[in-house]
Formats: structure tokens, C-alpha cells, sequence
């Protein structure tokens, strides 16, 4: 499972498959790009 953050601390999202996600972050507006399934 893989969480997105906003480099603001907050969660956005969680996914558990290979896909890219852009999500605009509803506490401080910024735009996050993500690619799924990667693990660090």
C-alpha cells in the first residue's frame, strides 16, 4: 500500500495498484503528482 502525501503532511490518498495520480491538495491547494505502486 502506498500513501500520498502533500509535502504540506497531508494524506491524500492510498492505493494499492500500479497507476499515476494527480490530486490537488484540499488543505493548502497544491497540485501533487504521484506514481503508484512504488515503494521506497
Amino acid at each position: 500500500m502506498t500513501e500520498a502525501r502533500c509535502v504540506c503532511g497531508r494524506l491524500l490518498a492510498r492505493w494499492d495498484h500500479c497507476g499515476c495520480l494527480e490530486i490537488k491538495c484540499p488543505k493548502c491547494g497544491k497540485i501533487m503528482r504521484f506514481k503508484g505502486g512504488q515503494r521506497r
